[in-house]
């Protein structure tokens, strides 16, 4: 950033305020009614992250290697 706006002294978390007002751009983004995620489907995500997490903490069970035919 600080090279393509040609201020070598430009810190990001102190200057992006300013910047964006002197190109007149929103402080906030402003999103499309469409990309906000219902809560429903939030709520369903979660709901299987913590299936998903529970999973891969429960121990696996080894199955006995079988060779050959079984009689």
């Amino acid at each position: 950033m600080q090279t393509v706006l040609e201020r070598p002294d430009f810190q990001i978390d102190r200057d992006l305020d300013a910047l964006l007002l002197e190109f007149n751009k929103p402080l906030e983004p402003e999103l499309p009614e469409i990309a906000s995620v219902p809560l429903h489907l939030h709520n369903l995500f979660q709901q299987a992250l913590g299936e998903v997490n529970k999973s891969k903490s429960k121990p696996q069970e080894k199955k006995k290697s079988s060779k050959g035919f079984k009689s």
